[in-house]
């Protein structure tokens, strides 16, 4: 029996297993989804996503949908539509269902983020400006393939499924289009120039090479063609290039890898700073309305955030503090810190090193990347 096809199996019935006892973490699913290793190879976790989730199942006939997580709760549940697939109903170990529980366990984690506080400019889901790049007659059902949380659903499902299958994970903005290229993703032609004519290119070809592309599409590829066939023509460049490394980064981000954005090309690990200065305004919205009693649980979960970040961002968080001053990297967004914060803030820091740089170097224009893309 081919490999690829034992370990579908296999994980199918892990996922299943799960549904049936009603609950599960959400690591244990990113597990089966990557056939039992974890981490996938070469990721560096640091903090692994843990929601505990809860499988709820009702009889929809008229729904066309399978599985979703609602938005009203707080609480992390996973509704399974039984009537979404004849294998649900007459099979214990569907594959319909696991493949829905997979993906909606990535809507899980985004709302993770979400009930963290991660909702205002620094929040996950419109910072990309996908929406922006949208026809502006799209149909409805093309939106849907266009937000930002559902492409970094497909983009889970195509590295996850490509890693049960080769054992590779794409770590860089090259071996992931390389990925996506081979599996039939339609990328922008400057994007596959860029592989066929750069050393950086050819290795990833190398590396994510198939000989032959699976007989039927995968879904998570005929669900990017689809959002891809809807992007400007003008965007379809910025897309690929930009959109596409820096939804994965994040999604490598809500695996727990300290280096996902890193690895496409931007300084440190955005979900992470992010959550340090949501907690940084915590702290000055707690000073300015005299309430400085308040400020040790933001102080103590800042505290395990720098834990959590590898040493040179360390490094750069601290002069960003003594500055008192931060550009988004990828809004370019301006945010300012008030000297009562930072003073609170700079003994939870490391001082600094006789070797760090200046910090604004790293800053691109505009908050974007360094000049990766094309080569």
């Amino acid at each position: 029996m081919p490999i690829a096809i034992a370990s579908t199996y296999s994980r199918v019935h892990v996922i299943n297993d799960m549904y049936y006892k009603g609950t599960a973490r959400s690591t244990d699913i990113l597990r089966a989804d990557f056939d039992g290793c974890w981490p996938p190879a070469d990721l560096n976790i640091g903090t692994p996503p843990d929601a505990e989730v809860i499988f709820e199942t009702h009889n929809q006939p008229f729904s066309d949908s399978a599985a979703h997580v609602s938005n009203q709760e707080r609480d992390f549940v996973i509704h399974l539509n039984r009537m979404a697939s004849l294998s649900t109903i007459f099979r214990r170990h569907s594959r319909v269902r696991a493949d829905s529980i997979s993906h909606e366990n990535i809507h899980v984690l985004q709302k993770q983020m979400i009930h963290q506080g991660l909702t205002d400019v620094f929040g996950r889901f419109l910072r990309h400006g996908v929406k922006g790049m949208v026809k502006r007659k799209a149909p409805k059902t093309a939106q849907y393939y266009c937000a930002e949380d559902e492409i970094q659903v497909r983009l889970h499902l195509l590295v996850s499924s490509y890693f049960r299958d080769h054992r590779k994970i794409p770590l860089n903005q090259h071996e992931l289009w390389s990925l996506l290229h081979h599996e039939g993703v339609r990328l922008h032609e400057r994007c596959v120039e860029s592989l066929y004519q750069s050393p950086q290119g050819l290795k990833a070809l190398g590396k994510f090479f198939r000989e032959k592309r699976p007989w039927f599409v995968r879904a998570g590829v005929s669900d990017l063609n689809q959002a891809l066939a809807n992007i400007d023509p003008q965007q379809r460049e910025k897309f690929c290039r930009i959109a596409f490394p820096a939804l994965y980064g994040s999604l490598l981000e809500l695996y727990g890898d300290r280096e996902g954005s890193r690895r496409m090309g931007y300084g440190h690990n955005i979900i992470l700073t992010d959550l340090f200065f949501r907690q940084a305004w915590r702290i000055g919205h707690h000073l300015d309305n005299n309430r400085e009693h308040l400020t040790a649980e933001p102080l103590a979960k800042i505290k395990d955030i720098i834990a959590a970040m590898p040493e040179e961002q360390k490094q750069d968080m601290t002069q960003i503090v003594i500055a008192g001053r931060y550009i988004h990297p990828l809004s370019g967004h301006p945010l300012t810190l008030p000297p009562a914060t930072v003073a609170l803030l700079t003994p939870c820091l490391p001082p600094l090193s006789a070797q760090c740089v200046d910090i604004t170097k790293k800053f691109q224009s505009g908050g974007q990347p360094s000049d990766f893309q094309l080569e």
